[in-house]
């Protein structure tokens, strides 16, 4: 699956625009503050399934191109799949997947449409005729508007039906079969390279609640001896005056005062654990306290292969959205990691998409001209 059509209307610096992308690599390019980066936030917004939209405060009035609330806020995608059917002899790759809970089936296959390559029209499918060049595609939207009167943002997201004509609720579910990963200039290395909820480490390693579980367990009782070492050591005359005094409060009090790990929240344990490097005989250093350039590699890498990882019951990303790359990134590095990058694609109807944004002539030095794209302003009015 990869992103063919992009449309954005009313979105912070962007009053009106569209793009078209292809399967394989896109790279954008341009002025900064010209919309590159907009682009990606759009294409986030309409297809992350994990942003919590019900907190009101993703968007607000600032978002509004020109603070302009009286329109809404339009990003619409199409996506395709190289494929003229979801079954049958060529059939999709997504169309259904293997898990450890059984085969599931495309949460996306009763809304397709049948997209005529040469004309840009949606088919119906007695229409389509054999020499037609058709491509199932997928169209997604979500609207956004600003409501005075409770001062917070309204969004929908929205797919249209097999016939064309009606637009039904993109849930989250739907969201994630799409599979896209995002990597923007803000990206935390240090928060997705440690085992937190939902950061790259934690995806590419997969269902681990057994092993969570286990980890929990041998932690509070690893801690036993050494809180007991604690109680019965120098705490005693601490926890002693304490009995002592309580006593005199409430002659009831009959317990003994003693020290415990309880409370413990897994995930907070979780958090602790994070990738590390240790070079020879030296001291093993976590990845938080490296230097930003290696982090960011580290971070690209997990987040681009988690297609090789992937054991949910969704299918792997193929979709994946890269902000400058090339942060904190020496020119070699820059050019060794585009290729990389590249290698990640893959060819042919099994290639992943990218779409990223750059100002290094060190990324567009080792990319193909053909995948450049310029975003201006005559691309969209500003």
């Amino acid at each position: 699956m990869y992103i063919k059509n992009l449309n954005i209307e009313n979105f912070r610096g962007i009053k009106k625009g569209e793009i078209q992308f292809q399967k394989g690599m896109n790279i954008l390019i341009g002025p900064s503050n010209i919309g590159k980066s907009t682009i990606l936030k759009a294409i986030e917004f309409a297809l992350n399934p994990y942003i919590p939209w019900w907190q009101n405060s993703t968007l607000n009035e600032l978002d509004f191109f020109n603070g302009n609330i009286k329109k809404p806020i339009n990003i619409e995608i199409v996506l395709g799949c190289n494929k003229k059917s979801c079954c049958g002899e060529d059939v999709c790759s997504r169309f259904e997947i293997d898990t450890i809970e059984g085969p599931k089936t495309c949460r996306l296959s009763s809304y397709t449409l049948s997209y005529e390559k040469k004309t840009g029209k949606i088919l119906k499918e007695e229409d389509i005729k054999a020499e037609q060049e058709v491509e199932l595609i997928i169209k997604i939207k979500m609207v956004a508007n600003f409501l005075e009167s409770d001062g917070y943002v309204e969004t929908k997201f929205l797919i249209l039906n097999e016939d064309g004509e009606e637009w039904h609720e993109l849930n989250r579910s739907m969201k994630e079969w799409i599979g896209c990963v995002i990597l923007d200039a803000g990206r935390a290395p240090e928060i997705e390279c440690a085992m937190q909820n939902r950061s790259f480490l934690s995806k590419a390693i997969g269902n681990i609640n057994e092993w969570k579980y286990k980890y929990l367990k041998d932690f509070k009782e690893g801690l036993k001896s050494n809180i007991q070492e604690l109680v019965e050591g120098k705490a005693k005359p601490v926890f002693k005056l304490i009995k002592e005094k309580t006593n005199e409060i409430s002659p009831y009090f009959t317990g003994e005062i003693s020290a415990t790990i309880e409370g413990t929240n897994k995930n907070d344990l979780l958090k602790q654990i994070e990738l590390s490097l240790k070079a020879g005989e030296g001291a093993e250093i976590p990845i938080s306290r490296q230097g930003r350039g290696l982090q960011n590699i580290i971070s690209i890498i997990l987040g681009t292969q988690l297609k090789t990882f992937t054991t949910t019951a969704t299918p792997p990303p193929s979709i994946f959205l890269l902000e400058e790359p090339e942060q904190n990134l020496e020119p070699q590095l820059q050019r060794s990691l585009i290729q990389t990058v590249q290698g990640i694609c893959g060819q042919g109807e099994q290639a992943n998409q990218i779409i990223l944004t750059t100002h290094s002539p060190h990324i567009l030095s080792r990319a193909l001209p053909a995948i450049a794209t310029l975003v201006d302003r005559k691309s969209h009015a500003r």
